[in-house]
């Protein structure tokens, strides 16, 4: 079995200066899951987190996909299924689980262990961003730790398949499960804007 590990280390702090996000709703508490072919969305709204049969975590406004992390390149295992776990420590994982054997193998996750206690996972109502919260949704002391679409890189970050970072100027990069790093004009995946900037992985540097 071949494993692949495609990121790119950020040299350098980038940000964009936004509003908070204050229209958001509970997807996920801490110890829920997500089963493939299933979905949550919130009520009245056209945002909807979805993981699909082949492992692609993704969410949908409406019939468009705004953000994805994409089906694993190879699955660990000839037969199994994929399901999404907020685990206790507050990493939100997706995992395929061998259904001859009974073991499993993370194909996502958005590298947020820590310790363990309360996290959760809210959307935005509108904008339909995926945020990851050590504390309750609600609650005005909560950190965020993890977001579908940052508009913040420092130097030491690493982007790999499923993160999206966002400027100020309608502009997002984005990284393909296959190593591609690709920069388009808009806002997210849904915006089938101009390719500006494409990377393929056999020309990263080593």
């Amino acid at each position: 079995m071949r494993v692949f590990l495609t990121a790119i280390t950020i040299v350098g702090v980038y940000s964009l200066s936004s509003a908070s996000v204050i229209n958001y709703v509970l997807l996920m508490k801490n110890g829920q899951t997500l089963l493939n072919k299933h979905s949550r969305s919130p009520p009245s709204s056209k945002c909807k987190l979805q993981l699909n049969g082949d492992g692609n975590l993704l969410v949908k406004k409406g019939t468009q996909t705004i953000w994805r992390t994409g089906a694993p390149m190879e699955s660990p295992f000839e037969v199994g299924y994929f399901k999404t776990v907020l685990q206790h420590d507050g990493n939100l994982v997706t995992s395929m689980y061998n259904t001859a054997g009974g073991s499993s193998r993370p194909v996502f996750s958005t590298r947020t262990h820590g310790e363990i206690g309360d996290y959760s996972l809210a959307i935005g109502l509108h904008d339909c961003v995926l945020h990851l919260f050590k504390g309750e949704w609600d609650n005005p002391n909560k950190e965020e730790l993890w977001s579908s679409i940052r508009t913040e890189l420092k130097s030491g970050d690493i982007l790999v398949a499923g993160d999206i970072f966002r400027d100020e100027t309608n502009h997002f990069m984005y990284m393909e499960r296959n190593g591609d790093l690709i920069a388009r004009k808009g806002t997210n995946m849904a915006d089938k804007g101009k390719v500006l900037f494409k990377m393929q992985r056999k020309n990263l540097p080593s």
